[in-house]
């Protein structure tokens, strides 16, 4: 079943994983081939539906200002690519761990199903979303 709120963009998903150079785009590619579906959205947040194989993430994501406000004029472009990156490997770190574990969560398997994934330069965001997990599990921001 396609998300209702998909959007005919699909393509900038793996656009923006071959633009850093980390194992995240061989694991967008192991899960295609296993069939999962990547969808961009029109919606605040993106998901991970195991039992469906479907991964969304927001179309919000490549509009700047969305994303860092007033702020967003002045961060480099390296800065936004790697929050985008972030966001989709979080995403996909949930299909590894629903693949391994058979479970969505936002516990120590999954931080490391994402440290698998994700490039050091990125990672960092996850402690601003999953703050104590992340932490736990050796996971901090850049400037920590």
């Amino acid at each position: 079943m396609i998300p209702r709120n998909a959007l005919a963009m699909s393509c900038l998903i793996p656009e923006t994983l071959e633009q850093i150079e980390s194992p995240a785009m061989a694991c967008y590619e192991r899960l295609m081939l296993a069939g999962w579906r990547f969808y961009i959205v029109g919606q605040d947040r993106g998901y991970c539906r195991g039992s469906e194989k479907i991964i969304t993430v927001p179309s919000w994501l490549w509009k700047q200002e969305a994303i860092f406000g007033q702020l967003g004029a002045t961060m480099c472009k390296q800065t936004k690519l790697n929050y985008r990156v972030w966001y989709i490997c979080h995403e996909m770190a949930h299909a590894i761990d629903f693949l391994r574990n058979g479970k969505l969560s936002h516990d120590p398997s999954f931080m490391q199903c994402l440290k698998e994934i994700c490039p050091p330069e990125a990672i960092g965001y996850e402690s601003g979303y999953q703050t104590k997990t992340a932490l736990a599990c050796g996971i901090a921001p850049d400037d920590f």
